[in-house]
């Protein structure tokens, strides 16, 4: 077998587990596809400050707008229905 046809395997295996989202049962990193809400801008600098220990840097920062009252009091149901790995994420960030 030549490099170059390894070397497309092995990318085509990275992208296949990418889109599955696989992650280690270490990583309390947010999926890519499900980057954090945050209420208040308190709330993205206390969950920056939690790190990853596979990874670092949990989430890339985003800027911060304005959020309605009714908007911050449907986010903990909204937040039951995104994946596992968010749950776990945002938990490390926040427990309960």
């Amino acid at each position: 077998m030549s490099t170059k046809t390894i070397l497309k395997r092995i990318e085509r295996a990275e992208e296949a587990a990418k889109a599955k989202q696989l992650f280690s049962a270490d990583c309390i990193c947010f999926p890519e596809n499900e980057p954090p809400f945050f209420s208040f801008p308190k709330e993205q600098e206390i969950a920056a400050r939690v790190k990853c220990p596979l990874h670092g840097e949990r989430f890339a920062p985003r800027p911060h707008f304005y959020v309605s009252q009714w908007r911050i009091e449907s986010e903990p149901a909204r937040r039951q229905k995104l994946s596992a790995q968010y749950r776990k994420a945002w938990e490390a960030s926040f427990p309960t």
